[in-house]
């Protein structure tokens, strides 16, 4: 959340070799990024790292396409559309990994805001918690479709969902000792109490 973490972290990803380290490194960039207000600059981060990691690691590109589609939520309108598109070719996935069903929560998240009724909705916003497992394989700290799903969550009133999700990200986000988790999950929380 410091100033100078975006230079910061662009400067360390110039000097990266790793595919790895530098998956890693765009997810913590494109994060600073967006809450500086720069998620137009988030989504060409991550879309430049998807090019180079693409040939290493499908889990962490999958984790990157995701999360690019969540920080062009939070970007221009001609950043949103091609994000959401870049998605469609991950259609056929299973849901075997933590990236293949973070990639399908976004998906779902996509499929529930062109719904045309509020129980179709509902339906694809449930179905992308994956029972539990999306919540259990977040990664509290890096804001992405779990917080898009809550959005979903909270325009649809399914606030049941929605609560008990949030409690268990609590506790992960208190589990971790993480401020940007919390201050996240907080707000989600009263945005609940709020609609109820």
């Amino acid at each position: 959340g410091a100033a100078e973490a975006v230079t910061h972290l662009k400067a360390a990803i110039e000097l990266t070799r790793d595919p790895t380290l530098l998956g890693t490194s765009v997810r913590l960039l494109a994060l600073a990024l967006t809450w500086s207000g720069d998620s137009d600059g988030a989504v060409e981060a991550i879309e430049s790292a998807i090019e180079v990691v693409e040939r290493h690691d499908r889990e962490l590109v999958l984790l990157l396409e995701a999360e690019l589609a969540a920080h062009a939520q939070e970007a221009s309108l001609e950043r949103r559309g091609p994000a959401g598109r870049r998605l469609e070719r991950y259609a056929d996935l299973e849901g075997a990994t933590p990236g293949e069903r973070l990639v399908q929560a976004s998906l779902a998240f996509e499929q529930a805001r062109a719904s045309e009724s509020e129980a179709d909705a509902v339906a694809h916003l449930e179905r992308a918690f994956a029972a539990g497992r999306l919540l259990d394989e977040q990664a509290v700290d890096v804001a992405g479709p779990f917080y898009l799903l809550l959005v979903g969550l909270l325009a649809t009133d399914s606030l049941d969902l929605a609560e008990a999700s949030l409690e268990r990200a609590i506790a992960d986000a208190r589990g971790q000792a993480s401020i940007p988790a919390l201050a996240f999950v907080i707000e989600f929380r009263g945005w609940v109490s709020l609609r109820r």
